[in-house]
């Protein structure tokens, strides 16, 4: 295929040839080979294809089978109940997503019966690290007989649990983690994944409804359920130019590798996909499915021994693997930071989250050459929650940018969908306004410019944040001042479009100097995939496609 007069940053102007699946020509203008398909990009810009660093695709499927029960789509305990009242039953339950307390303060299994009927309920806290169910899915779950059972929360008070970023057992940033490889205290050993989840009870003994870090528990606990509809999802995400996904879901093992490979096989991916797991995850088959880092999962209300954590990174490392230390709280992240002095280093180690991270702990992300995976899109749509309920001491150390990049720290972007939106580029907007979705600013200094947040989202899986290492053969030139800048980000954009590169590819409907004033999924005209291409939206509010198989 020949993509014509398309915007090339770095080079202006020129025309770009692919051929099974790969960059082979960039120049100012090519011939057209003979029966050579054209595709003309009119001006457009065309830019490397996105990659979301941090997300949860078996979550984000279900939840488009789940009623929102957060903000801003609900805001009230009345909202709330008339939201359940109108939901669709999946396999005979109710299934919420996004609760916050803020809604109708702490839930439990008897607040939540006042708010429904005898369905089934279960609702997912939208820090991903907590479901409520009703009494009738209590009773279905036989919470009540598994009293005393290993790991159990017992009697804990829920007031200790405190669900809001930058306090005790903060997760209101977490990716889904579906409970392993969690490090507790009762392990010493490497995470590993648990039978039991962590049942909250009453001074009484009975169980609240409250199931802390329980996700495959529960999936196993409910049976078998429908296969997600990946092809849909694919197609949606597509449609936002994504060309790559890292799957950062703690517990994937065996069996989730295997229906990731499954769906890539029957062609429902269009995406590459790295899968993040567990240390047993085995090395995938499947053409565009990877193994990732090994997830490591830290709450701070129940930290491991510091040497478990560091011979878990040391036991990714053996095994050729990378390390994902998933730090939502500023103790969580000192803690991490230590554990990576003590087992080592290897070049792709990432920090997930770095959710508050003052200047002492950034510098020794920057001394340890760690990355860190960020979610700006948090900022926009969370600011006004946590400019009422984080601590003002740590509300300029919130999901840095400028700051980790100021210091040297390779920078790459997220949605941690379903946890937040999965449209990358609210989360690339958040990046440069750094406003909440009421307006108001948190952190404007650690604002970047367009091209920055454009960069967070086009850097290589196994190098989170870093320019690729394989230059273009086009005569561009990286500009290494030692210090970020829109310069080095533009170069860098250049340097993922040339000849031998992987054409995964999204072509803009405008000139880049129009399309960073306004950076939004509108302007994606076609994406081309390593599956597929060029894709292109039909209906973009409704992800319908064009689709073109390689």
């Amino acid at each position: 295929m020949l993509i014509r007069r398309a915007e090339v940053f770095g080079l202006g102007p020129a025309d770009v040839r692919i051929e099974g699946g790969t960059i082979i020509e960039v120049a100012p203008r090519l011939s057209r080979k003979p029966s050579e398909e054209v595709f003309e990009a009119g001006g457009g810009a065309l830019i490397p294809g996105l990659h979301d660093h941090h997300i949860h695709l078996r979550a984000l499927a279900a939840a488009g089978q789940s009623v929102r029960c957060g903000p801003p789509e609900v805001n009230s305990a009345a909202e709330l109940e008339r939201a359940l009242a109108s939901a669709p039953t999946v396999g005979g339950w109710t299934r919420g997503i996004g609760y916050h307390e803020s809604v109708a303060g702490k839930l439990d299994r008897w607040k939540l019966d006042r708010l429904t009927g005898n369905v089934p309920v279960r609702i997912q806290h939208r820090s991903g690290m907590l479901w409520i169910v009703n009494s009738r899915g209590a009773a279905l779950l036989g919470l009540d007989d598994l009293r005393g059972r290993p790991n159990s929360i017992g009697n804990l008070p829920a007031s200790t649990l405190d669900l809001r970023p930058g306090t005790e057992a903060s997760d209101s940033q977490s990716g889904v983690v579906k409970d392993a490889p969690s490090c507790s205290r009762t392990d010493d050993r490497a995470p590993v994944a648990g039978a039991t989840p962590g049942i909250e009870y009453d001074d009484r003994g009975r169980a609240t409804g409250r199931l802390f870090r329980a996700d495959r528990w529960l999936r196993a606990r409910l049976g078998p359920g429908g296969s997600p509809d990946w092809a849909a999802l694919s197609r949606r995400l597509a449609c936002y130019g994504l060309v790559a996904l890292t799957d950062a879901t703690a517990s994937n093992g065996a069996a989730e590798l295997a229906a990731f490979e499954r769906a890539a096989e029957r062609g429902e991916l269009l995406q590459r996909v790295i899968v993040m797991g567990s240390q047993s995850l085995p090395e995938p088959a499947a053409a565009r499915i990877e193994r990732g880092a090994v997830k490591l999962v830290l709450d701070e209300h129940e930290l491991p021994e510091l040497d478990a954590l560091a011979d878990a990174i040391r036991s990714a490392h053996a095994s050729g693997r990378r390390a994902a230390v998933h730090c939502v709280t500023r103790a969580s992240l000192l803690f991490a930071l230590a554990a990576f002095e003590q087992a080592g280093t290897a070049s792709g180690d990432r920090i997930e989250h770095a959710s508050v991270a003052p200047p002492q702990a950034v510098a020794h992300i920057a001394e340890l050459g760690l990355a860190v995976v960020t979610q700006p899109g948090f900022v926009y749509e969370r600011g006004d929650t946590y400019l009422r309920d984080v601590d003002e001491s740590d509300r300029p150390w919130l999901y840095r940018l400028r700051g980790l990049l100021r210091a040297g720290v390779p920078l790459a972007g997220s949605t941690d969908a379903p946890l937040g939106g999965a449209d990358p580029w609210v989360a690339m907007r958040a990046a440069v306004e750094r406003r909440s979705r009421d307006g108001a600013p948190l952190g404007p200094d650690e604002a970047l410019t367009p091209e920055e947040a454009l960069a967070l989202f086009t850097s290589v899986a196994t190098e989170p944040g870093r320019p690729s290492r394989t230059s273009p053969s086009s005569g561009w030139r990286v500009v290494a001042t030692g210090r970020p800048s829109q310069e080095i980000a533009a170069h860098r954009l250049a340097m993922a479009i040339g000849p031998g590169r992987p054409a995964e590819l999204c072509l803009l409907d405008r000139p880049w100097k129009e399309a960073r004033t306004r950076l939004g999924r509108d302007l994606v005209r076609a994406v081309w995939t390593s599956a597929a291409g060029p894709i292109t939206p039909l209906d973009r509010d409704k992800h319908l496609f064009q689709v073109v198989e390689k």
